[in-house]
């Protein structure tokens, strides 16, 4: 990734958006839990030193993501009670990549 004077050009930080939003939307839609990889990009997006614009869109992208975490648990065979969570932050994912 290039940055230039420390900051990331919007162009690129859509792309990564974009990128972490699809990652969200995958493992959230299959109440899955995130790979090595995916993480390693999540904790690369969460370090990005960003505009005021950026960090907003960060923020409400991270915010989906940490929901999940808190309160979705792949782990659980029957997973009837996570359902309405995972509508609400998938929902709130087609939302964001609307407004980029």
């Amino acid at each position: 990734m290039s940055i230039e004077r420390g900051r990331i050009s919007d162009k690129k930080f859509t792309k990564k958006a974009v990128e972490i939003i699809d990652i969200l939307e995958d493992v959230i839609g299959q109440a899955d839990r995130f790979t090595k990889d995916e993480t390693n990009k999540l904790n690369k997006f969460t370090d990005l030193e960003l505009t005021g614009e950026q960090s907003k869109v960060q923020k409400s992208i991270l915010d989906v993501y940490v929901k999940y975490l808190l309160n979705v648990r792949p782990e659980r065979v029957e997973k009837i009670d996570d359902e309405p969570l995972i509508k609400e932050y998938l929902q709130k994912l087609k939302g964001m990549r609307g407004e980029r």
